[in-house]
C-alpha cells in the first residue's frame, strides 16, 4: 500500500506551537478539525523522494502519496498529492494555535563576570525586539548597528535591550535632520547571541514555540524592521526563500493569511493586516482595503481558507517521517490540512 510521509523540518501545529514532525513525541497535542488530538506515534521512513506542491499562496513539501484536503461543492474531500490537478483548492488552517507560556531563553555565554549579561523573561517587548532585529540590524565589523525610524523607537529599543543587563553599552546617534536614528553595540556575546539564534536563516524553536501574543509580537517586528512604506497591504521582499517559507508559517500558525511568490511573502486580507496592527508595539503605518477579504470556510470546528493548486514537481530526497494519531484525524502541517 502506498502511503504519505513528511520531509524532516516540516512545521507540525500542535497545542504547544509550531513543532517539527521529528521532535514530537507521544501524546503531544496537534491541531486537527475536531480540535487538538493527540499523537499516538511518530514513524520514521527514512530517506525518501519529496515532492515540492506550489499553489496560490506558497508551497508544501510532502509525498507524492500524502493525502491532502480540498475543497469541492463547498465540502472538504481528501485525494492524494498525485491527483492534484489545476482548479483544485487545497484548504489551510486560519486557526490560532496556542503556545507554550512558560519558553525560557537560551542563556547567553560568558567569558568573564563583567560581559555576564542577564536572560529576560519571553515578554511580547522581547519578542517584537527579537523580530525587529532580523531586518532592523546589522552586524558590521567594527559593531552591531541598529537603524530605528525615530527617536521614539530607538528610545523603546534601547529600553528593551537593558532588560539584559544595564552593563551592556549603547551608543546612540541622533541625528532629526537627516532621520539617521541607531544604535551601537559592542558586547561580544550579545552580538553572537543574535547571529546565532535571531538572524539566521531559519526562525529559533523559542519563538515557533511561544505563546500567541509572542508570536504576533515576532511578527510585527519584522514587519517594522523591514522599513517600507506599506500601504494597504503588508509586503516583504527577500531573496532567502528559506526564512520566508519560515515566516509564512509562523504566520499561518497566528491564524492570519499570507501569500508567498517570488521571494515575496504578503499579507494582503485587510482581517490579516487588522490583527497585526492590533499589537501595541507595532510601528508601522499600514492602511487597510475593506474590500480585500478571505473566503474562509468552517470546517467541523477549524476556520480555514483555501489556495489554487498550481503545479507539484520532484524536489529531493531527504529523511521522512509518518504520525499516527488518535481517531486517525487530519491534521495542519506549515498551515496546510493533510492526513
Amino acid at each position: 500500500m502506498k502511503i504519505g510521509y513528511l520531509p524532516k523540518n516540516s512545521k507540525i501545529h500542535t497545542k504547544n506551537g509550531l513543532v517539527n514532525i521529528e521532535e514530537l513525541v507521544k501524546n503531544d497535542e496537534i491541531l486537527t478539525t475536531n480540535g487538538y488530538k493527540k499523537i499516538n506515534k511518530v514513524i520514521s521512513y527514512g530517506i525518501n523522494p519529496i515532492y515540492t506542491i506550489t499553489t496560490s499562496k506558497g508551497k508544501f513539501n510532502c509525498a507524492i502519496e500524502q493525502d491532502i484536503a480540498i475543497i469541492n461543492d463547498n465540502e472538504n474531500i481528501w485525494i492524494k498529492a498525485s491527483q492534484l490537478k489545476i482548479n483544485h483548492k487545497l484548504i489551510l488552517t486560519r486557526t490560532k494555535i496556542e503556545g507554550t507560556d512558560n519558553i525560557i531563553l537560551p542563556s547567553i555565554d560568558f567569558i568573564n563576570r563583567k560581559d555576564r549579561l542577564l536572560t529576560p523573561e519571553f515578554t511580547n517587548e522581547i519578542a517584537w525586539f527579537f523580530g525587529f532585529l532580523y531586518f532592523g540590524s546589522a552586524n558590521l565589523k567594527t559593531c552591531f548597528k541598529i537603524f530605528c525610524k525615530d527617536y521614539k523607537q530607538l528610545k523603546k529599543i534601547c529600553k528593551i535591550i537593558k532588560q539584559f543587563g544595564e552593563n551592556i553599552s549603547l551608543i546612540t546617534t541622533i541625528d532629526k535632520i537627516n532621520n539617521n536614528y541607531t544604535i551601537k553595540i559592542n558586547a561580544s556575546n550579545f552580538i553572537d547571541y543574535i547571529m546565532k539564534y535571531l538572524k539566521s536563516n531559519t526562525i529559533a524553536y523559542f519563538i515557533n514555540e511561544t505563546t500567541y501574543d509572542n508570536r504576533i509580537s515576532y511578527i510585527a517586528g519584522i514587519i517594522d524592521g523591514y522599513k517600507h512604506e506599506q500601504n494597504f497591504f503588508i509586503k516583504i521582499s527577500f531573496d532567502n526563500d528559506f526564512f520566508l517559507r519560515n515566516l509564512n508559517n509562523l504566520i499561518y500558525s497566528c491564524g492570519i493569511e499570507c501569500i508567498i511568490n517570488n521571494n515575496t511573502l504578503a499579507i494582503i486580507e485587510s482581517y490579516s493586516i487588522e490583527e497585526i496592527k492590533k499589537n501595541k508595539l507595532f510601528d508601522s503605518e499600514v492602511n487597510i482595503n475593506i474590500t480585500t477579504f478571505s473566503n474562509t470556510i468552517l470546517i467541523n470546528n477549524m476556520l480555514c481558507c483555501c489556495a489554487d493548486f498550481i503545479d507539484i514537481k520532484h524536489n529531493i530526497e531527504t529523511d521522512t517521517y509518518r504520525i499516527e494519531i488518535e481517531d486517525n484525524v487530519d491534521f495542519c502541517c506549515e498551515g496546510y490540512l493533510t492526513s
